[in-house]
């Protein structure tokens, strides 16, 4: 099963609190969710334009191993 998640906010730069007051996901949210998401990939959309793909591709290094290794990023095109 794939999922396609938003992740507008990568960063300490917006607390998940604002991110949500706006309807919108942050990374950290899903992140504090993956022992509990079974896909084996997880497609993250919807990121906030001020973030360059390679601010994109380093937030997502960052996530433990275990769950970096199934989520992909949808960086174009969207």
């Amino acid at each position: 099963m794939l999922n396609f998640i938003t992740s507008t906010f990568l960063d300490d730069s917006f607390s998940v609190e604002h991110t949500r007051q706006y309807g919108h996901t942050h990374l950290s949210e899903i992140a504090s969710q993956s022992d509990k998401l079974g896909n084996k990939a997880i497609l993250l959309i919807h990121f906030s334009a001020r973030y360059t793909t390679e601010e994109i591709d380093a937030a997502i290094n960052r996530l433990p191993p275990s769950f970096r290794s199934r989520v992909y990023a949808l960086k174009e095109g969207f």
